[in-house]
């Protein structure tokens, strides 16, 4: 069966299918029910019984599900997301070996994160964490670049999954007195299945993206995601998130930009959409920074990149300063500044994290392949690097590093530029 430009047998699209359906029927059900235990274990039983390039779509169809929710497993009482990872890690790897190159830097990251464990107490689950996210992107970049046609069937899985998690979250029975919607502010905000309306808005322009990178053949798919995308964007705007409006605004300036070259008509389209568009976005941003207010008339926003700069100020003093504390070591960044919560920026999480020996390390691979770096800053401003774009604003707003999405995302952004290097120079 062809899927845009993509062939699918059609027991791949049906365990896909079925897979979707019953991730989508999760939260409708009580928290922790007996109904949700089996689930968990059919979905498992699907992935074993599908290829890698389903396993894949699962996957990324099922991150928006398990990524900052307020409760991830949704009372299933197993790790589904670390299940299907282990799955599809077991089956790459058995086809394709890891490379001379990429199994020592797994061995580099474990013996770099010993001395945390030893000193700061890092769990040792988050060892683990950090292993399955370096293979989550290893094994998403060999499976796309050895499978020709597969990035738009996990787009559109990426998609898909962000539509219908936005859907689910409506209504999402809670275990404890929470509601959809966070009323500490005055005007209600769309939470959905997250503990941040932040991450809801990032997976929702990245489903919009996600949509952007599919070429359906006939018209009629192209009106079919043009209607989602409205969707997706609708329940976006429900979070009331100035960085939402930010990083659309900035996303929609770029694709226009790079449609513009070379065709006087979407030229003109651009001027016309942007010239409606920009006095919108910024009306409505004004009506957001007036009423998200609590009662004591301070901007619920406020406060975050103070977090940030506490805990780094913490860090200049600490130890940790020299090796950092250990991936996703919450515990013990949380000391660096007393009464303050996480920095809600991964970049000054990688830092925290890592510390000046994990700076200095990226900074020299920087160096090595600097000529690479720059290509794949050229691909970065294409149509096609919008996805990766989205996500490099937004982790410098949300503390990302430990989400699978993060590593998906950027997967799938570098094997389109090793799969199709000729574009980095290529107009649009």
């Amino acid at each position: 069966m062809k899927i845009f430009n993509n062939n699918i047998s059609f027991q791949s699209l049906i365990l896909f299918t079925v897979f979707a359906l019953l991730t989508f029927y999760i939260p409708f059900n009580e928290f922790g029910c007996t109904r949700n235990q089996i689930i968990g274990v059919v979905l498992v039983l699907l992935a074993l019984f599908s290829n890698t390039i389903v396993n894949a779509m699962q996957i990324t169809y099922f991150v928006p599900y398990v990524s900052a929710t307020a409760f991830s497993l949704f009372g299933t009482g197993l790790h589904i997301i670390t299940l299907l990872e282990f799955i599809f890690f077991v089956k790459v790897l058995a086809q394709y070996k890891l490379s001379s190159k990429e199994l020592p830097f797994l061995l580099a990251v474990v013996f770099l994160e010993l001395f945390p464990i030893i000193v700061f107490e890092m769990p040792l689950a988050e060892l683990l964490k950090l292993i399955c996210c370096i293979l989550l992107f290893i094994c998403f970049v060999k499976v796309v670049i050895k499978n020709k046609g597969t990035l738009e069937l996990i787009y559109m899985a990426t998609a898909l999954g962000v539509l219908s998690s936005c859907i689910a979250g409506m209504y999402y029975v809670r275990p404890v007195s929470e509601e959809v919607f966070d009323k500490s502010i005055t005007w209600l905000r769309y939470c959905g299945l997250w503990t941040d309306p932040n991450f809801l808005g990032c997976f929702c322009l990245i489903g919009i993206l996600s949509l952007f990178r599919l070429k359906p053949q006939k018209f009629v798919f192209q009106l079919m995601i043009w209607a989602i995308c409205a969707v997706i964007f609708y329940y976006g705007t429900l979070t009331m998130s100035r960085t939402y409006l930010v990083v659309f605004a900035l996303l929609l300036g770029v694709y226009f930009y790079r449609s513009m070259k070379g065709s006087g008509s979407m030229a003109f389209v651009a001027i016309l959409v942007l010239a409606v568009a920009i006095p919108a976005l910024i009306g409505y941003v004004e009506m957001i920074e007036n009423n998200r207010v609590v009662g004591n008339a301070e901007s619920v926003t406020s406060g975050r990149f103070e977090q940030t700069i506490a805990l780094l100020s913490g860090q200049l003093s600490d130890f940790s300063l020299l090796t950092g504390c250990g991936f996703n070591n919450w515990e013990y960044i949380f000391t660096l500044a007393p009464q303050r919560g996480a920095s809600h920026n991964t970049y000054a999480d990688i830092i925290l994290q890592f510390g000046l020996v994990g700076i200095i390390t990226i900074i020299v691979l920087l160096t090595k392949y600097w000529k690479t770096v720059k290509e794949m800053a050229k691909f970065l401003t294409t149509i096609n690097g919008l996805p990766m774009i989205c996500l490099l604003f937004y982790i410098g707003t949300l503390s990302a590093s430990h989400y699978e999405f993060v590593y998906v995302i950027a997967a799938l952004f570098y094997s389109e530029y090793k799969a199709k290097p000729s574009i980095v120079m290529k107009r649009v």
